[in-house]
């Protein structure tokens, strides 16, 4: 099994401690979590499952041609959230969704979150895009890129690998 595997399980635990996040700094700190996650996926891809065999290396290699080739394409999910997104938070801590919307109720000691799924992304290609539909999404394209290179190893039939 990829090492990125268990990143990518990981964040996906994320996501879903984020989707249950009350307030504005466990949001933005389950986001921050789940997106640094998903770049992650990516270094752990390269420089960690890259080494474990030539097949493997040489797999990898092909994907990550085929993402680099995607960095002009304004839709990229890797290039235009995943590593953007990722570069904000680590290295200017801005966030790029609209947290306008985490408003809370109180009522006695306990604290909701009203209307979650409204943090829309302020800026760029998928402005207006919820930002748990994008982290979703975003997990779903790493493990469709993890599927394939997964698939192309041998034994993976015989391992039950998808």
């Amino acid at each position: 099994m990829l090492k990125a595997r268990q990143v990518l399980d990981d964040c996906r635990f994320a996501l879903d401690r984020l989707t249950h996040a009350v307030g504005r700094q466990e949001y933005r700190v389950m986001f921050l979590a789940t997106i640094a996650l998903c770049r992650a996926v990516g270094h752990v891809l390269r420089n960690v499952d890259r080494d474990q065999s030539s097949e493997a290396g040489h797999k990898i290699d092909v994907q990550f041609k085929q993402i680099d080739d995607s960095k002009k394409d304004p839709q990229s999910i890797y290039w235009h959230f995943i590593k953007k997104e990722r570069d904000i938070l680590i290295k200017e801590y801005q966030c790029n969704y609209d947290d306008g919307s985490l408003d809370l109720w109180t009522c006695d000691d306990w604290y909701s979150i009203v209307d979650m799924n409204s943090c829309a992304m302020k800026h760029g290609p998928f402005q207006g895009v919820d930002s748990i539909k994008l982290l979703r999404q975003a997990i779903e394209w790493w493990d469709t890129q993890l599927s394939e290179i997964e698939r192309s190893l041998p034994g993976a039939a015989s391992k039950g690998t998808p």
